[in-house]
């Protein structure tokens, strides 16, 4: 049988507060039996008795109630040894055949019983004849005391010591039988008990089992002092006992920690009272070990107050806080940590740590290190470490601790489904006993549960993290399809500007100061230009595209960005004129390295005035070069260098910077995945990293990237001696009037015939009634009713060696792949350049030989 549980028939005995009994009932070695007292409780507290009678007398005279309460009186189980005592094996038969004898032999022991209940007693006795299953006779006396806790006064259990045949002769009620019926009961009791003079606390007697708990001889304690035996831990406990024994003369329940013989402490209750005993004044104490009871009532309490603090956190941090308030009842929790393993990357990290004394290393490799933590994770049970056992570790190499070594350590791993996910631990710079067996079970006990909290809420966090990913991939898609839609129009508007600037500029080439302010409106919409394409690269239409672009143009756009974010006392400073800049990649891209390295090298330096600079220089490369993030191949590379006044890195971090989730910065503020991603951009356009660093001397980036050969398109000035001019009959197709008279009027002046279309499907009418009359089409690709791609596609249908030049402002509107599938020859970017225009319509239709 369990503590605290009947195995027989499933009903508790629960004597100590719902927490679970110190003794199973067959933990006792004396024949015992446990009633159900409820039902006669209620039953005797409607009696009444006028003429002042007591209670049990008026009883022995009524048979009758007496009767009338045992049917009230429920037996609820007995211990083996009660079953040996009858002589049988079966409580059924046990049961059967006790009814049988209540209304014989048992009425003044329950008469007894009765009184107690009635005037709130706790303990009851009588002697009455019993007989076995066997049939055998046996004189006994009955001893019963009423349990206290979630049953008080209901629940009672009856010990049963023979007093007849096991002594030798009857019990006629002599002295001698008294004090052999007392010795045998005294010796008897489960509990330890012993008995001191009041006026100098000496013992005269104690029992056997105050001999088996305490450890102390009999023969050794008589005479001696109650304090001499130093069994009572903390002495200013005896004192309040005392106290409380002179003020009331008796006590119940007295909560203390006792030390034994042998060093080991246990929870005691005490109960003591003053009594007589030949002649002198006496304290009966009986102390009731109920260590089990207390280690349960431990564990249940951290148990349930872990739960609780799992239900009133939002994330993992906040957990960890609460667990660590919660756990202060039960253990000491000054010094508290929780450590997370990672079994992939073979690391530990902690999310949350309290130290007196010493910080603690964030991160570190739990297999490599010499941390407690990690031969917790390694060998993946409890461990204790006393103060002896840890300057040992210590003297042999076999642990390194980041500070100060404690007194003593205990650690239990978190295990979620056999698999350990971290550890908790605590530790003591103070008290090398702190900490015991004890407390490593109950540790272990609740590691489990806070595995389970912390992974559950882990598990709820990754699930908000992909809600709000999820959230801004679509607000960044809508954001995509605002930009590209405003992109559209702002390129036809643009366009349009371009193109009247152009016509204009050819008809007045005797006016120099016109010419020079139409020069600076078309370098105007030039910059206007590359603003919509970074506006295309921040939507992210492409992404996957690369291209020749400046890179001095996006270094400065970026620092305009960057001086309205970051704080004040950062000064900016940029070198990136004169040298070529130009490289084929992804501005966009380019874009977020740049953001990445300037956001990081703004946290190096914090709140405190520095400086950060960026630079392009022109570099060759004549041998394979190593740097911090891998090889660079020969060649010549744009070298741009991000350079920051920070506090700068060590070694170790240095080799580690590139690792994904790698981060030094604290919770919360950094993903571990910005330099990450910066390596593999770098690597994807054939470049390479290196970093310069030292602690407390800031730290600097540098990024090669292939130098692209051919410069830049710079704005240039129409040139009819340089134009390629023609005679071919061309429909222009766009739903924005502006660009189709700038174009046509453009082509006229370059001796083209031009039909102008503003519908779309207004111009494949026009071009399926005579498909003959026209050598080229030139179309937007963004059009109501009927886009280009379509227009061209039901064009081709017509004629298929139509040669078609699709407009568009869109870079991943229409693949290449899908436009030459359809027919379409060209497809150029909006706005156009009428110059860049003109020579591809005379390329495309001399491709076609037209």
């Amino acid at each position: 049988m369990g503590v605290g549980t009947k195995k027989s028939d499933g009903v508790p005995w629960d004597p100590d507060g719902g927490q679970g009994g110190f003794l199973g009932l067959d933990d006792l070695p004396f024949p015992a039996i446990l009633v159900d007292l409820a039902k006669l409780k209620n039953h005797v507290s409607g009696f009444e008795f006028k003429d002042g009678t007591a209670f049990e007398a008026h009883l022995v005279k009524r048979h009758d109630q007496v009767g009338k309460c045992m049917e009230k009186i429920e037996l609820l189980s007995v211990n083996q040894a009660c079953l040996a005592f009858f002589g049988t094996k079966r409580k059924i038969a046990l049961f059967e055949c006790l009814r049988g004898q209540m209304a014989k032999e048992i009425p003044l022991f329950f008469v007894s019983a009765l009184g107690a209940v009635f005037e709130n007693r706790v303990q009851f006795s009588a002697t009455t004849h019993l007989f076995t299953c066997l049939h055998e006779k046996r004189r006994v006396l009955l001893t019963g005391k009423v349990l206290s806790g979630a049953h008080q006064g209901e629940r009672a259990v009856v010990h049963i010591q023979e007093i007849s045949e096991s002594c030798g002769h009857d019990f006629k009620g002599t002295a001698e039988g008294h004090g052999r019926l007392f010795s045998r009961t005294f010796h008897g009791l489960p509990a330890a008990v012993s008995i001191t003079r009041v006026d100098d606390g000496c013992f005269i007697e104690v029992n056997q089992a105050f001999e088996r708990i305490f450890g102390h001889e009999r023969n050794r304690i008589i005479g001696k002092k109650l304090l001499d035996l130093n069994i009572w831990v903390y002495r200013r406990r005896h004192q309040e006992f005392m106290a409380l024994f002179e003020e009331h003369l008796v006590v119940t329940d007295f909560e203390a920690r006792f030390l034994t013989r042998s060093g080991r402490m246990f929870t005691g209750l005490v109960s003591a009272e003053n009594i007589e005993f030949n002649g002198v004044q006496c304290i009966v104490m009986v102390v009731f070990d109920v260590t089990r009871q207390k280690k349960k009532e431990r564990i249940n309490r951290a148990l349930l107050d872990v739960t609780r603090a799992a239900q009133q956190s939002g994330s993992t941090k906040d957990l960890c806080s609460e667990i660590h308030k919660a756990l202060e009842y039960s253990i000491n929790m000054t010094n508290f940590f929780i450590g997370l393993y990672d079994r992939e990357q073979d690391i530990i990290t902690f999310p949350y740590y309290v130290d007196e004394q010493d910080g603690v290393g964030v991160i570190f490799n739990a297999e490599k290190s010499y941390s407690l933590c990690s031969e917790v994770i390694r060998k993946q049970i409890t461990l204790l470490f006393t103060e002896n056992e840890l300057k040992e570790r210590y003297d042999r190499m076999e642990t390194r601790f980041p500070g100060t070594i404690p007194r003593i350590w205990l650690g239990s791993p978190m295990k979620v489904q056999g698999e350990v996910i971290g550890v908790v631990a605590v530790q003591s710079y103070v008290d090398p006993v702190m900490f015991n067996q004890d407390d490593a079970v109950l540790l272990e006990a609740v590691s489990s549960q806070i595995a389970a909290s912390i992974e559950h809420q882990r598990e709820e966090e990754e699930k908000t993290m992909l809600r709000a990913q999820l959230g801004q991939a679509q607000k960044m898609e809508a954001l995509g399809t605002l930009a590209g839609g405003i992109a559209h129009d702002f390129n036809n508007i643009i366009a349009a500007i371009m193109g009247y600037t152009q016509l204009v500029q050819m008809e007045s080439p005797d006016n120099p100061s016109l010419q020079k302010k139409l020069e600076r409106i078309y370098k105007a919409c030039l910059r206007a230009k590359d603003l919509v394409q970074q506006i295309l690269g921040f939507s992210r239409h492409h992404e996957s595209d690369m291209c020749p672009i400046r890179l001095g143009l996006i270094v400065k756009e970026t620092f305009k960005f960057l001086r309205a974010t970051l704080p004040s006392t950062i000064t900016l400073k940029i070198h990136v004129n004169g040298v070529r800049d130009t490289i084929m990649a992804n501005s966009s891209q380019i874009h977020q390295i740049l953001m990445n390295l300037c956001t990081n090298a703004a946290h190096a330096m914090g709140d405190q005035p520095g400086i950060l600079s960026v630079t392009l220089e022109e570099t060759k490369i004549h041998q394979i070069l190593r740097l911090t993030g891998g090889e660079l191949l020969p060649g010549t590379y744009l070298l741009l260098s991000v350079r920051d006044t920070g506090h700068g890195m060590d070694k170790e971090t240095m080799q580690r910077i590139f690792e994904p989730f790698f981060t030094t910065k604290s919770n919360g503020t950094g993903t571990g995945l910005g330099l990450s991603l910066v390596h593999t951009i770098v690597q994807n356009h054939e470049g390479g990293v290196d970093v310069e660093s030292s602690v407390g001397l800031g730290a600097c980036f540098k990024i090669f990237l292939p130098l692209f050969d051919e410069q830049l398109r710079q704005p240039t000035l129409p040139d009819q001696d340089h134009l390629l001019t023609g005679g071919e009959n061309i429909l222009v197709v766009d739903d924005e009037e502006a660009i189709v008279q700038s174009v046509s009027e453009f082509l006229r002046d370059m001796g083209y015939t031009v039909t102008a279309m503003e519908s779309s499907p207004a111009a494949l009418s026009e071009f399926r009634n005579s498909p003959q009359d026209f050598d080229l089409v030139i179309t937007d690709m963004t059009m109501p009713f009927l886009t280009g791609f379509d227009l061209a596609r039901e064009m081709i249908q017509v004629r298929p060696e139509i040669p078609i030049i699709l407009c568009t402002g869109f870079g991943a509107e229409v693949s290449r792949g899908e436009s030459v599938a359809v027919g379409i020859r060209k497809i150029l970017h909006k706005p156009m350049d009428l110059v860049e225009l003109v020579k591809e319509v005379r390329r495309v239709l001399d491709a076609g030989n037209i």
